[in-house]
């Protein structure tokens, strides 16, 4: 959900509370809105809540049917002996869940210099 479409619904949720007080809802649009705003608020120099433009549904565009049927890694940050990720093609959500130090950020992270060819770090 872009950020402009989640502030709008939190402020629609918030309008529809008729024992919310209108300060509580300026509180809440100024956490919204990020610090400088928030500062403002908490010191009285804000002005009213300016509802952000809702962004209307729009028809999704059908993927172009690439998916990815598994990750292998090998010899890369602290992955020694090839780790292959199984996966299942397809739309969706895939989630990679393990302890800490088993992995899934240098699995991620190989992934991302497979497509993108650099890496965050």
């Amino acid at each position: 959900m872009p950020a402009d479409e989640l502030k709008w619904t939190v402020l629609e949720l918030a309008d529809a509370d008729p024992k919310l007080l209108e300060s509580v809802k300026l509180l809440i649009f100024g956490a919204l809105e990020g610090d400088a705003f928030f500062d403002e608020v908490l010191h009285g120099a804000a002005g009213p809540i300016v509802r952000p433009e809702r962004i209307e549904a729009t028809e999704v565009a059908e993927p172009v049917g690439a998916y990815l049927k598994s990750i292998t890694v090998a010899g890369f940050r602290g992955v020694g002996p090839e780790l292959k990720v199984p996966l299942f093609p397809g739309p969706g959500l895939v989630v990679i869940a393990g302890r800490n130090g088993s992995g899934k950020s240098t699995i991620a992270e190989a992934l991302e210099m497979a497509l993108t060819g650099s890496s965050y770090r």
